[in-house]
């Protein structure tokens, strides 16, 4: 069965380097289970891959409704500095 203080301890020694033979070793010879000790370095292995994946990509149509709302505002922008200017010039 998983613990945590199980998980925090081979997080805590991969993170110093030990290979997993070393760390199932030595908890083996403390009285750990070995099905609780693979047990425990699949769900840290699976965590790592959850933290490492990329975001889901950004739809389509969410990258244009974003590009035409940038290229409304940078033309509006635009037209209020030309305006701007043109009363200043008077």
């Amino acid at each position: 069965m998983i613990n945590q203080k199980l998980l925090d301890y081979i997080q805590r020694q991969a993170e110093k380097g030990k290979d997993k033979n070393y760390i199932k070793s030595s908890l083996l010879s403390v009285g750990w289970q070995e099905s609780d000790i693979e047990e425990s370095f699949r769900v840290i292995n699976d965590n790592q891959k959850q933290a490492t994946k990329e975001p889901p990509p950004v739809p389509l149509s969410v990258q244009v409704q974003e590009n035409h709302m940038i290229t409304n505002s940078l033309e509006l922008s635009l037209k209020y500095s030309l305006l701007y200017n043109k009363m200043h010039l008077f």
